[in-house]
């Protein structure tokens, strides 16, 4: 009985073994592009550069290259996605590091993805 019940176990563990699996490759050269472009995603123009300034310092200190946005960007609420990973990636970056702000009140009215 016990043989017969782990015979069936071995079986139903071997059999995915038996399948395809197919896998891809994506290939990406990132020998241009480094570093991280902050984004502070506010209205209060003087807290978005304070906030920024602080984490691209913040971040330079780790030895990681970091580009802020305010002076590309001036009215962050009003570009859209699109806009930002563009100036991203014309400044050869790697990757995009936005803060957003969270209200946890509910009453926040500012749109958090602008289109």
């Amino acid at each position: 009985m016990h043989s017969r019940f782990l015979f069936l176990i071995l079986i139903t563990l071997m059999l995915p073994a038996c399948q395809e699996i197919q896998t891809s490759t994506v290939t990406a050269d990132f020998r241009h592009q480094e570093g991280v472009y902050v984004v502070a995603y506010t209205a209060d123009t003087p807290l978005r550069k304070r906030m920024e300034d602080q984490l691209a310092s913040d971040l330079r200190l780790k030895r990681i290259i970091a580009k802020t946005s305010f002076s590309e960007i001036q009215n962050i609420t009003q570009s859209s996605p699109a806009d930002v990973i563009q100036k991203a990636s014309d400044a050869h970056l790697l990757a995009v590091l936005a803060i957003n702000q969270v209200n946890a009140s509910g009453l926040d009215k500012m749109a958090k993805d602008p289109k």
